[in-house]
């Protein structure tokens, strides 16, 4: 699909000034004048292939052989970007990337799944597939909530060859670098929702903060370098509450 336009702007043509090629890859345009500047841009290019990202130009001269514009396009590869809660390796969706290539120029969005500026972002399957040829910087941009993003795999590069997929796996860690877990005795697979626990400094015995699992079993929260313990202070009704102190250091970039 191409637009076609005059050098102020205006549409040439019906349908707005856009022509699709036929079978044999060609667009006839008639009824242009001698003297007219014909802008004409590609806007989408089949399954498969890499638009031409050049506008070309073109000025209609009279008594002469009709002109001709020719436009270029390369069998697309494929980039795969894969986004994994660092700990557990499951796939996150609604995670968000800018895509651009190493010139700076945004990434096609016609195979993403957002469509703004090269902004794309992961799937149901934690996953964003884009056809596209040439070195692509990938750059998460937003993470969702109850993770943060790595900076170590924030920002990755890499080239993609016609006829090539190419993969890169981000991970996100859970928000705050403590972590609680809350099990069932003797199965540690079998997670409690809905307890609470008081984090205090050991030594002077201080409140931090109140924590309370959510439905994996789950809490996190983020600390200063030191040394704390937690104690669980309430409990589902069909639990004994475990009144036992468990210490934990946090260390900083840990």
């Amino acid at each position: 699909v191409f637009h076609v336009t005059d050098e102020d702007g205006a549409a040439i043509g019906t349908n707005n000034g856009r022509y699709t090629s036929d079978r044999n890859g060609l667009i006839t345009i008639t009824g242009l004048q001698p003297g007219q500047i014909v802008i004409v841009t590609e806007e989408k290019a089949p399954n498969g292939y890499i638009k031409d990202p050049t506008p070309k130009t073109i000025k209609i001269k009279a008594g002469k052989e009709a002109p001709e514009l020719i436009f270029w396009n390369e069998r697309a590869g494929t980039l795969v970007i894969r986004k994994l809660d660092k700990i557990t390796k499951k796939p996150l969706s609604n995670v968000q990337f800018e895509l651009t290539y190493a010139d700076g120029r945004y990434v096609d969005a016609d195979n993403g799944h957002l469509s703004s500026k090269g902004l794309f972002q992961t799937d149901q399957n934690g996953e964003i597939r884009v056809q596209v040829t040439g070195t692509v910087v990938a750059k998460e941009v937003r993470s969702i909530p109850g993770y943060s993003i790595d900076p170590a795999t924030q920002i990755q590069t890499v080239t993609v060859n016609p006829n090539d997929t190419q993969y890169l796996v981000f991970y996100n860690a859970p928000a705050g670098n403590f972590e609680l877990i809350k099990v069932v005795a003797g199965d540690k697979t079998k997670r409690i929702p809905d307890v609470t626990f008081e984090i205090r400094r050991a030594g002077d015995d201080a409140l931090v903060d109140t924590i309370t699992t959510d439905s994996e079993g789950r809490a996190t929260l983020q600390l200063e370098a030191g040394n704390y313990y937690a104690v669980e202070k309430e409990c589902p009704k069909e639990f004994k509450l475990d009144p036992s102190r468990h210490t934990f250091t946090v260390r900083d970039g840990e």
